[in-house]
């Protein structure tokens, strides 16, 4: 699939007279862009996945054994796994399309501090998108209206 900004080329380019819809070479081009947008997706579904991971294995092992696992055990330091578990438990991003979303764990962890209304227009007007950048959290951050309580380390795994 071509984004809107190659539309353009798609309909400007001249098809072969055995494939009328598709050149070759845009045949071509077209499977690697799909195949590298399918990966961008998945990346996001695996930093969700990760974050639900250690959510589920938290209350599940015995008293000690999550924060020696965090501290550790994973090939994160501790603080990244603090922000999964946040952007994890943070249930819009899992009911949000994911294609409109920023593929970046810090992103995603300071954008979960905007109330839902504040989320949603900046959804609506595109500057949640997967081009954003740290840089574009300020603009957002100004017409925010609530954040989420916020919450000890030992809540987390880490030290109270």
């Amino acid at each position: 699939m071509l984004s809107a900004n190659n539309s353009s080329r798609k309909k400007t380019a001249q098809p072969s007279e055995n494939h009328p819809s598709l050149s070759p070479a845009e045949a071509r081009t077209e499977a690697w862009v799909s195949r590298a947008q399918a990966s961008w997706n998945r990346s996001l579904k695996g930093l969700l996945a990760a974050g639900q991971a250690l959510l589920s294995a938290k209350p599940q092992l015995p008293p000690g054994t999550f924060t020696n696992l965090i501290t550790n055990e994973l090939a994160f330091c501790a603080s990244v796994a603090r922000q999964l578990m946040a952007v994890a438990a943070d249930g819009r991003f899992l009911q949000h399309d994911s294609s409109a979303l920023p593929r970046n764990l810090d992103l995603l962890y300071r954008l979960r501090r905007l109330s839902d209304d504040a989320l949603l227009r900046a959804s609506s007007d595109g500057t949640v998108c997967p081009e954003m950048r740290l840089a574009d959290v300020p603009k957002v951050s100004r017409n925010q209206s609530a954040k989420p309580p916020r919450r000890n380390n030992a809540e987390w795994g880490g030290r109270p």
